[in-house]
């Protein structure tokens, strides 16, 4: 068994959580849990964000990529707005991610959302 899985299993025992509520929470049958237990596939690996997010943990922790079990909180640039600190939600958060993962696609984002580009250090001293 890989770490990744042990510490989805390890989570949902501290936590309490039933195989059958995150299977539910997934959208899966319920005899998938068991599958990935005996091995038979690892598709849990392409619903790793949202086990995180049932989980209260972060992607980088059960892939064990850190021992930090808190989920990192994305915040503005300042970490405030209107002069009060908000975190990102889950959603949030993944599209963020997915956008900076997708250079080719933000151009056409920032248009669509009308986001003017800032200008880079180069462009200014250029200007």
């Amino acid at each position: 068994m890989d770490l990744c899985l042990q510490r989805i299993i390890d989570e949902m025992k501290l936590n309490g959580k039933k195989q059958y509520e995150l299977t539910d929470y997934l959208g899966l049958r319920h005899a998938t849990f068991g599958n990935w237990k005996k091995g038979m596939n690892s598709s849990y690996k392409k619903y790793i964000h949202a086990i995180a997010d049932f989980l209260g943990v972060s992607v980088e922790y059960l892939r064990g990529e850190t021992d930090i079990k808190q989920k990192p909180s994305v915040l503005s640039d300042r970490g405030l707005w209107d002069g009060a600190v908000k975190v990102l939600t889950p959603h949030e958060e993944r599209l963020i991610l997915a956008y900076r993962a997708q250079p080719a696609l933000q151009a056409a984002v920032d248009k669509l959302l009308d986001i003017e580009e800032e200008a880079s250090p180069s462009q200014i001293e250029t200007a």
